[in-house]
């Protein structure tokens, strides 16, 4: 049985990030109960602990596994409970964007690093996340990815599906028209284009906030079409925003070979080990 998000996690932080974390007391459950924050199942016997988020403060009240009104309390696991304290999001600030496994944990704050994790993810079960704001409550909503060519990924309050095997062909496909393109103006007009990035797309926002994320631009999808090339169409117009966040990654215009990077490494790094 697959552990919770969270539980996967704080084993990973404890025995690869050199970082072991307190998880509060709490009670005895009475009864069978879920976690309100990751939906896991706590049995008649075991603990669980009571928060009270200020509504103010804490504005993830609509992920919660087991909802509630903002402002009022819920019980939930002692690992969920344990992603909640002020610890963790002080070691969160240090590695807000990380992949975690029973064989590691990684860094993903660079697009190098995430570039390693997207052609040579870590063996499942993992749990890969990627903060956007301060203190943001995501490693218990973010999803297990249990096989390596269907990444899960949170990315901030966004859930990713990746299909790796569809990512690496439209990567592929994309790098083989940006070169086409090129050649076709530099032989129509004599110039060469300035086009960088390693694709058609008019943007790929890692952060999935341009308007033009994912587009194809008018000029491109005609000549696309007038050289025979309605089949690359049809695929690229068939990703998901999983692959389109991968394409912003691997075909972005400056070229970056993969990094592993170990979050025990990093964290002795900044403290000048």
């Amino acid at each position: 049985m697959i552990a919770s998000s969270s539980r996967i996690v704080l084993d990973s932080v404890a025995r690869h990030a050199g970082v072991t974390l307190a998880a509060p007391e709490g009670i005895v459950a009475d009864d069978d109960i879920h976690c309100g924050a990751c939906g896991v199942a706590i049995p008649c016997g075991g603990r669980f602990v009571v928060l009270r988020p200020d509504a103010g403060s804490f504005t993830d009240w609509q992920y919660l596994a087991v909802h509630g009104a903002p402002g009022g309390e819920f019980a939930v696991c002692p690992s969920c409970a344990t992603l909640f304290t002020k610890a963790f999001q002080v070691y969160q600030t240090r590695a807000a964007a990380a992949v975690y496994s029973a064989e590691g944990a990684w860094m993903l704050s660079f697009d190098a690093e995430r570039r390693w994790f997207l052609l040579t993810p870590p063996e499942p079960p993992f749990v890969a996340y990627i903060a956007t704001t301060m203190g943001q409550h995501v490693a218990w909503r973010a999803p297990i990815t249990t096989d390596k060519n269907l990444i899960r990924l949170a990315v901030g309050r966004t859930l990713l599906t990746i299909n790796r095997p569809l990512l690496l062909e439209a990567s592929d496909i994309c790098r083989d028209l940006a070169d086409a393109i090129r050649q076709e103006i530099k032989d129509t007009q004599g110039k060469a284009i300035n086009l960088k990035p390693d694709h058609p797309f008019a943007r790929l926002d890692r952060k999935m906030e341009d308007p033009e994320h994912g587009m194809i631009p008018p000029r491109f999808r005609e000549w696309m079409r007038k050289t025979g090339r309605t089949n690359e169409l049809a695929f690229l117009d068939g990703l998901g925003e999983g692959e389109l966040w991968g394409l912003s990654v691997l075909n972005k215009a400056k070229h970056e070979d993969p990094i592993k990077t170990c979050i025990k490494d990093r964290l002795a790094a900044k403290r000048g080990e």
